[in-house]
């Protein structure tokens, strides 16, 4: 997730979210982000128009203290921001940007306090797990299916993905197939328990993006999922 917090002059601060990678006239970002539900990175970009445009980037850990990985690109080259606090510089498109170095928490929630009270509420995860080659709802997944539920109803969430996995046996064709199933039984579940269909987004990748990373064939019981993200 990624703030644009834009300062002129006379200190007035306009805000914008984002969730994908941004461009700006300074640099171009690219969010990589980790494998599984609760990795989560928050993007903070100040840009600062005085006698020149400055922009600078700073990374903030999730609540459990995860961050992903920032790669922020000039023209002449990037660099990677991949620690809690972790921040650089960018003064003009065809100059490196700054080199990385940790700042002090304290002083960036004071920078950022207007932005940061600002925020939508932190995506939080579940995982619901299959049988082998079946796209059925289990009876201990039923009972994951209402806190998942109730944890909408809680948030008042009104954006909800479903995104469907397979493991590693068998076709690409045929998990693509079977995941979307998968995402489908899940999403029609949410329904059925009382979440608007108009909310839920559907997902799937079949075998191609697993959680845990095993030889082609591997039957491997964790990458049979679906995984459900509420923002």
């Amino acid at each position: 997730m990624i703030l644009r917090a834009r300062e002129a002059k006379n200190g007035a601060r306009s805000l914008h979210w984002c969730r994908s990678d941004i461009e700006n006239g300074a640099a171009m970002l690219k969010i990589f982000r980790p494998f599984g539900i609760g990795a989560f990175c928050l993007l903070m970009v100040l840009i600062v128009v005085g006698c020149g445009p400055k922009s600078q980037y700073v990374i903030m850990p999730d609540p459990n203290g995860n961050v992903g990985r920032i790669e922020v690109i000039t023209q002449k080259g990037s660099r990677i921001l991949d620690q809690p606090w972790q921040s650089t510089e960018v003064t003009s498109v065809d100059r490196m940007p700054g080199e990385p170095k940790v700042l002090d928490e304290t002083k960036v929630r004071e920078m950022f306090k207007d932005a940061l009270d600002a925020r939508p509420g932190i995506p939080i995860g579940y995982m619901i797990y299959f049988k082998t080659g079946d796209a059925g709802i289990t009876a201990d997944s039923q009972k994951t299916m209402q806190e998942i539920v109730e944890a909408i109803r809680t948030r008042q969430s009104t954006e909800i993905c479903v995104c469907g996995h397979t493991d590693s046996v068998g076709s690409i064709e045929s998990n693509r197939t079977l995941s979307m199933n998968r995402a489908q039984t899940v999403a029609d579940f949410l329904v059925f328990l009382g979440v608007k269909k108009e909310n839920i987004e559907i997902t799937y990748h079949g075998k191609e993006r697993p959680l845990v990373r095993v030889p082609d064939g591997v039957a491997e019981p964790r990458n049979r999922r679906v995984e459900i993200t509420i923002r």
